[in-house]
C-alpha cells in the first residue's frame, strides 16, 4: 500500500499558472480557472496571480483542489507598478518555484516571459506559454519581445487557433482550443425569449461602438417585434457607449452590467452577436453555443470562423461591414424559422466543444 501510494505521488504533476490578476473578469482568466479545475483531479495545481487579489473576488468557480497564491504586487495594471516591482517579481516567482517543486509553468500570456525566463535560471522546469490574443492584435515593444523569448526558450507555445499556430512560425507551437465553462446544458429552444445579446468589456478592441450603429440601422428600418438588444459587461468605455445610445435615439437598446449569472443571460438569449476589431478565442460564443444561442460576428483574422459554421449556427460578416451585418440581424427577425434552425443546429455543433478531448490534450502536453 505504501508503494502504491508512492508512485501515485510521483505520478502527480505539479503544475503552475503564472497569471496577470486571476481576479480580473475576463475569458483567459475564466479558461484558466476551467482548466486548472480539471487539471487538478489527478495533478497538484496552482494558480499564481502576480497581482494581489481576494478570494471573493474570484466569481467564476473553481475546483476546491486547485491553490490559489499571489505575488501580492499592488496596481498591477499600472505600467508604473511593473517597473517598481520588476526585480520583486523575479525573486519571488523564482522563491516560490523552487520552494513548490513546480514541474510545469504554464506562463498564461506570453508577456509574463519577460519575468520567467530571468527568474528560472538555473532551475529545472517546464516553461510553457499559453497566448491568448491572437498573433497580430498587439503590437508594443513588450509583447514583440515576449513573442521572440517564447519562441527561442519556451519548451512549447500554447496556441487557440490553427490561424495563430501558422502565424508564430514555429515548431513549438500546437493548438488546444478553449472549451465551455458550461456543458452541454439542458435547453429548451421554445423557451427563448425575443433577446439579442451582447457580452464584453466595454473597452477599444471589442468595439461595440459598431454594434450601436449596426443597431440603429437595424431599429429605424423594420418593426422589431418585440426583440431587443442587451448589452453585458463593464470597463472604461461605459459611460460613452450609453451616451452614443442616448444621441441615436435608439430605444430598444441597453447596457447591463456584468453578472456572474451569464447562463441565465445566454438561456433566453435568441443570438449573441460579436463585433469586436479583434479575438483570440471568444469564449463568449463557444458558451452561447452551448445554449443554443446562434451568432452573427465580423469575420476577423482569427476566432469567431474557428466556431461559427455559416448558415448553420450563425453568419460571419466581411469586417467592417455594418449594413451587411445589419441585414442578417433582420433576416432573422423577419424569418423566425430560420433562427428557429439555427438554433437547433446549435444543438448539434456543441457536441465538437465538449471538455474530454481538450483536456486530454492537456494531459499529454503536460505528462
Amino acid at each position: 500500500m505504501h508503494n502504491y501510494q508512492k508512485t501515485l505521488k510521483e505520478e502527480m504533476k505539479s503544475i503552475c499558472f503564472l497569471i496577470g490578476d486571476i481576479s480580473y473578469r475576463g475569458g483567459a482568466e475564466r479558461i484558466t480557472l476551467s482548466v486548472a479545475s480539471k487539471l487538478a483531479i489527478k495533478n497538484k495545481v496552482t494558480i499564481l496571480s502576480i497581482a494581489e487579489f481576494k478570494v471573493e473576488d474570484l466569481i467564476f468557480d473553481i475546483h476546491p483542489a486547485v491553490q490559489l497564491e499571489t505575488l501580492n504586487v499592488k496596481n498591477w495594471g499600472q505600467k508604473s507598478s511593473l517597473r517598481k516591482n520588476y526585480v520583486k517579481i523575479i525573486f519571488s516567482l523564482r522563491k516560490f518555484i523552487i520552494a513548490n517543486s513546480i514541474d510545469n509553468l504554464v506562463n498564461v500570456q506570453a508577456t509574463n516571459m519577460l519575468w520567467t525566463l530571468p527568474a528560472l535560471l538555473g532551475v529545472k522546469v517546464r516553461t510553457l506559454c499559453w497566448e491568448h490574443s491572437n498573433f497580430t492584435s498587439h503590437k508594443f515593444l513588450l509583447h514583440n519581445v515576449s513573442i521572440s523569448l517564447a519562441k527561442k526558450f519556451a519548451d512549447k507555445i500554447i496556441v487557440l487557433t490553427e490561424r495563430d499556430r501558422v502565424l508564430w512560425n514555429t515548431g513549438k507551437a500546437i493548438t488546444i482550443a478553449n472549451f465551455p465553462a458550461f456543458n452541454m446544458p439542458d435547453v429548451k429552444i421554445e423557451n427563448k425569449q425575443k433577446i439579442f445579446i451582447a457580452v464584453g468589456r466595454f473597452s477599444y478592441e471589442k468595439a461595440f461602438d459598431r454594434l450601436i450603429d449596426i443597431w440603429e440601422i437595424v431599429e429605424k428600418s423594420i418593426d422589431l417585434k418585440d426583440y431587443h438588444l442587451a448589452i453585458f459587461g463593464e470597463g472604461d468605455q461605459e459611460s460613452l457607449l450609453k451616451d452614443k445610445i442616448v444621441e441615436k435615439g435608439l430605444k430598444k437598446i441597453a447596457i447591463n452590467p456584468f453578472t456572474k449569472d451569464i447562463d441565465l443571460v445566454y438561456n433566453k438569449a435568441s443570438s449573441i452577436f460579436m463585433t469586436s476589431l479583434f479575438e483570440g478565442y471568444p469564449m463568449v460564443l463557444i458558451e452561447a453555443l452551448q445554449f443554443a444561442v446562434p451568432a452573427i460576428a465580423f469575420d476577423v483574422l482569427t476566432g469567431p470562423a474557428e466556431i461559427i459554421e455559416p448558415y448553420k449556427t450563425g453568419f460571419l460578416i466581411a469586417d467592417n461591414d455594418l449594413n451587411g451585418f445589419a441585414e442578417k440581424i433582420i433576416q432573422i427577425i423577419e424569418d423566425e424559422q430560420l433562427l428557429y434552425n439555427l438554433k437547433s443546429n446549435c444543438l448539434e455543433h456543441r457536441k465538437k466543444f465538449k471538455s474530454d478531448a481538450i483536456l486530454d490534450k492537456w494531459n499529454q502536453l503536460l505528462n
